[in-house]
């Protein structure tokens, strides 16, 4: 039985090596361009060039494509996600010494601020269409409608389609470049680069007109470099391929229009690079004469992203976003605030900051704000900044959905002995009808996120798979998807000595949507179907960490919040986050508010408002009254005996006056 399951797992081995390279690589560009006119394009022989290639800079606009999901929740992600994605096809681009660059367009066709990152919801624009099928089935009608100037611009579309290839572009004249969502905003994927290949003018590297070679010896019957095959000469005749390995004499398997694994593609030819310069200057002028379309001002500080930095599933926001330096290297003054809105359109929350930073050109600081608790709602944030000479205020703010409801979680936890081949999406479910609803709200590994590395085998320590989401009150459907032959192979595991052959996915309300410890049969999807309630929430304290009710967070306070720590139950008055325990998060957002008076007003450690208008014992008009009882407490609560010496450390003193009932209190530090 050992040796069978050995050998089980070095079958699987080589199957999943192979298949797993097949299905990353594919690309449309055949299909897309089996009518191209082969007499528009410029080659070397029609054009003698003695002069260096000449520096070019392409305008380019993305288009997020989704249906409808939170902005940041894939497939609608962040613009930083985008501007990533462009950054790093500019190091492979500088890498390749293929004075080649796209900057994210800011200036439209007719000399307007544009945001060249443009969000489309198609169900909403493109009521009624069927979005069912691969991208290649309906990218026409889409880009007909969207596209903006694109004889000025390269336009590429961010699309979450999941059947068909990973990406297809079109040569010079045409203007299609599109690109799954799962690759475009995957780090490592090279897809975007080789699809921005085609755009500018490169086959692939097996190319034999939209076809392949079907062998060596075919491939070997190419005579002519400029006319046949790819039409570049430094990048010999060879066969498709999905291995790092060339297939035939002299295969360029590095270059990013092969079909090698991403982490084989490194390079563009001396001649792939001659031949999109060729192609761009003939055939696509418009885009690399366009000198304003990316904006000339010095400073351009934008904000790229809003998020929380809180992952629980409750009302708690710890707000930051990221700023990035868009203009030249140099030291900035920058003043921004948070506002948020709810669902009135009242303010409810408002945070401001200023400070000075030095940054480089393309650098991105975070800057935070205070968080805050907030009532079950759905809110608007508004981020805003300013910096003096900023000639680019269009991307200076940023408005953002900010759902917080009453959370339920849902959590997986997958255990196995191989590489993890599962797959998992959730979507929102219409319990009158039946049916889910498009448009998945989370997923793993399944046309969204690479949540888990796919295509090699795990340790013991890489086990097991954990992952979490908050779902708001609703109804859902989750499909799970076994791919593998074999999936949940216990003996294998045992053998193995891994810790365990089980998956759990479970409700932190404590139902289970799906358990199962014995092995599965082949590929299968699971289906389930349940609905989640809102929990009884807490009620809302407009000031919570101002126990005493004196009108002030400050050391009374404390001394009434520290004998609370490790207290467990539902909305206890010191659980400011609602998670069920008074623990160190809590203590987090009460230090943030120490000192702040609930009129939002900072008084300081000692009392006083922090222009030094006025000061508490002003207010309280204690000058002439007397102190006749004090108390001193450590830090945990206890209070401790005066008549004797008190050890080093921090205390807080409570004292009594004889003016009006006052009980006021001070830090005391003791040193030895």
């Amino acid at each position: 039985m050992k040796m069978v399951n050995v050998m089980r797992l070095l079958v699987f081995f080589l199957f999943f090596q192979g298949f797993s390279a097949v299905a990353q690589s594919w690309c449309g560009f055949g299909e897309l361009n089996k009518f191209h006119n082969h007499a528009e394009e410029t080659s070397k022989a029609q054009v003698e060039r003695s002069y260096l290639n000449i520096p070019k800079i392409l305008p380019t606009i993305v288009h997020i494509l989704h249906e409808g999901e939170p902005y940041g929740t894939y497939p609608n992600i962040s613009s930083e996600i985008a501007y990533q994605a462009i950054d790093s096809v500019n190091t492979w681009f500088e890498d390749s010494n293929a004075s080649l660059e796209l900057c994210i367009a800011s200036v439209g066709p007719n000399g307007e601020a544009i945001s060249g990152i443009v969000y489309h919801n198609i169900l909403a624009e493109f009521p009624g269409y069927d979005f069912s099928n691969n991208a290649q089935d309906y990218h026409s009608y889409v880009s007909g409608q969207t596209i903006i100037a694109p004889d000025e611009y390269l336009n590429i579309y961010v699309d979450n389609w999941s059947s068909g290839p990973l990406g297809f572009a079109t040569l010079p004249s045409g203007n299609t470049c599109w690109v799954r969502t799962n690759q475009f905003s995957n780090p490592g994927s090279k897809t975007l680069i080789h699809e921005i290949g085609h755009w500018c003018g490169l086959y692939h590297t097996f190319n034999d007109v939209f076809g392949t070679y079907s062998d060596c010896e075919d491939a070997a019957t190419e005579t002519n470099c400029e006319t046949q095959g790819d039409k570049v000469c430094d990048t010999p005749p060879a066969v498709q391929t999905f291995s790092c390995q060339p297939s035939c004499p002299g295969d360029v398997i590095e270059s990013y229009m092969s079909y090698a694994s991403d982490n084989c593609q490194t390079l563009f030819t001396p001649g792939q690079i001659d031949r999109m310069h060729y192609q761009l200057e003939t055939l696509r002028p418009g885009v690399v004469n366009n000198n304003i379309a990316c904006g000339t001002s010095d400073i351009d500080l934008a904000i790229i992203s809003f998020a929380n930095a809180n992952s629980e599933c409750d009302t708690y926001l710890d707000p930051f976003i990221i700023v990035k330096n868009f203009g030249l290297s140099g030291d900035f003054f920058i003043e921004g605030f948070i506002q948020v809105l709810d669902s009135n359109y009242e303010e409810v929350y408002l945070d401001d900051f200023s400070g000075a930073y030095s940054l480089d050109q393309d650098e991105s600081i975070t800057i935070s704000f205070d968080p805050y608790t907030f009532q079950f709602g759905d809110y608007t944030v508004i981020a805003t900044i300013s910096t003096p000479g900023d000639g680019w205020e269009f991307n200076n703010s940023i408005i953002q959905d900010l759902p917080l409801q009453p959370f339920t979680e849902i959590s997986v936890v997958y255990y196995d002995g191989f590489s993890p081949s599962t797959q998992f999406r959730i979507y929102e479910y219409d319990l009158e009808n039946e049916q889910y609803i498009p448009g998945s709200i989370a997923s793993c590994n399944w046309g969204g996120p690479q949540c888990w590395e796919t295509g090699q085998f795990f340790s013991a320590d890489d086990w097991p798979i954990e992952w979490s989401y908050c779902l708001q009150p609703g109804c859902y459907e989750l499909w799970w998807r076994w791919t593998s032959n074999s999936n949940l192979d216990c003996e294998l595991v045992d053998l193995l000595g891994y810790p365990g052959c089980y998956v759990d996915i479970q409700l932190s309300n404590g139902e289970q949507i799906y358990y199962a410890d014995e092995e599965i049969e082949g590929s299968q999807t699971l289906k389930f179907q349940f609905c989640v309630e809102a929990p009884n929430p807490c009620p809302i304290n407009d000031c919570p960490t101002d126990l005493d009710g004196d009108g002030l967070t400050g050391n009374s306070d404390l001394l009434l919040f520290l004998p609370e720590v490790g207290q467990q139950s539902e909305c206890h008055p010191t659980d400011f986050n609602f998670d069920g325990e008074t623990d160190i998060n809590d203590l987090t957002l009460f230090l943030n508010q120490y000192g702040y008076g609930c009129n939002g007003e900072y008084y300081g450690v000692d009392g006083a408002v922090e222009n030094n208008i006025m000061s508490i014992d002003y207010i309280l008009n204690l000058n002439d009254a007397k102190i006749i009882q004090s108390e001193v407490y450590d830090l945990s609560g206890r209070i401790m005996n005066t008549k004797g010496t008190l050890p080093e450390g921090i205390y807080i003193v409570k004292q009594y006056w004889d003016k009006y009932g006052f009980v006021t209190t001070k830090k005391l530090y003791i040193s030895q």
